[in-house]
This record gives structure tokens, C-alpha cells and sequence, in this order.
């Protein structure tokens, strides 16, 4: 539900098409607006809003994902309500001409891992993408950069998961007398 304020047509148009959820807070700004899409137009959505001639002074601003193992379902009538989603991706942008706040959730399934990078488009969306797909496990189609940014290569672990092991059999250090990252087997001991 959208609220008094002036909501540019040109994305009102583009987003028609795609029967998109779109919403705004009374808590946030006004001209903050929320839109839950699917994972297939994500790319053409980012493409209509830096070439648009209102829209071309959009920039992103965040993005990140949530981990929505343990949360309560509250899903809308939509069609793609029958989807299960476990990691909710969304990108936040803002539009300097008409100083509009907009933030695309993006909604898969969790059999459907790829997106679509759009670091081609913002160039600030190779490092933001790398981190998330590191810390959550989402892979990217089209990605310039794949390189992982904190964890280990040779470990394939997502950190930021619900069901990740905080408590590890393993613990790694880096040993300044043989120069190299070192692992030893963690002996825990329950109380």
C-alpha cells in the first residue's frame, strides 16, 4: 500500500509488467518505498533505472541478504507465495532527482541459488556482492570478480546462515614460525 506521496509513473509503469508488491512504511520516510520481486526481472529493473532520463541519477547504496530460517512466514497474496525463500536478498537504492529511497527484496526459491550480478551497472555492487555471496552462499551469473573476500578458500562454509556452527571441530590460526594458516582439531569439553 502506497501512501500520498508522488511516486514516480516511469517506475510505476516499468513495474506493472511484473506485478510487483510494493509497499511504504509510516515509520520510515515517506519517500521510501519497498518492492518485493521476483528473481527474473531483478536485472532489467536495474537496467531501467540508470538509463532512464529521470531515473539515470540513481545510485545503490546497500545490499545484503537475511536469513529467514527461523522467522515467521508473513507472506502476501502474490504469486509467488508458494515458493519457499531462505535467504531474502535486497538491494537499496536512491535517486538524486526526485530524492527517492527504493529497496528491491528479491524472492527465489531456494532450489534457484544464481542471480544476476550487477556490478556491470554500479560498480560499488562487485564488492557488496562479493561479500554476501561469501557470507550466505548465493552465487552470481555474469559476476566480473568471484575472488572471496574474509574466509579461507580451500573451506566451503557460510557463516551468516542460522544453521551455521558457531562451535567449530576445528580451529585455524596463523603460525608465525612456519608461515602459514595452520588447523588443529578442537577438543571441547561439554559441561
Amino acid at each position: 500500500m502506497l501512501n500520498n506521496y508522488n511516486f514516480p509513473t516511469q517506475i510505476f509503469l516499468s513495474l506493472e509488467k511484473v506485478k510487483v508488491c510494493a509497499w511504504t512504511s509510516n515509520t520510515n520516510k515517506p519517500n521510501h518505498f519497498f518492492f518485493l520481486i521476483n528473481k527474473d526481472w531483478f536485472y532489467l529493473l536495474n537496467t531501467i533505472l540508470l538509463k532512464d532520463s529521470i531515473l539515470n541519477k540513481t545510485t545503490l547504496v546497500e545490499a545484503s541478504c537475511l536469513d529467514t530460517l527461523k522467522y515467521k512466514k508473513i507472506i502476501l497474496d502474490l504469486d509467488f507465495s508458494k515458493k519457499s525463500n531462505r535467504v531474502l536478498t535486497y538491494y537499496s537504492y536512491y535517486n538524486y532527482n526526485l530524492k527517492l529511497r527504493m529497496t528491491f527484496l528479491i524472492y527465489k526459491n531456494d532450489r534457484e541459488t544464481n542471480l544476476f550480478s550487477v556490478d556491470s551497472l554500479f560498480k560499488n555492487a562487485n564488492w557488496l556482492e562479493r561479500e554476501f555471496s561469501e557470507m550466505y552462499g548465493i552465487f552470481f551469473n555474469f559476476k566480473s570478480d568471484t575472488r572471496k573476500l574474509l574466509l579461507d578458500y580451500s573451506l566451503a562454509e557460510n557463516p551468516f546462515l542460522k544453521d551455521f556452527n558457531s562451535e567449530s571441530q576445528i580451529d585455524n590460526f596463523y603460525n608465525i614460525f612456519e608461515e602459514k594458516v595452520c588447523y588443529i582439531k578442537n577438543n571441547t569439553i561439554e559441561l
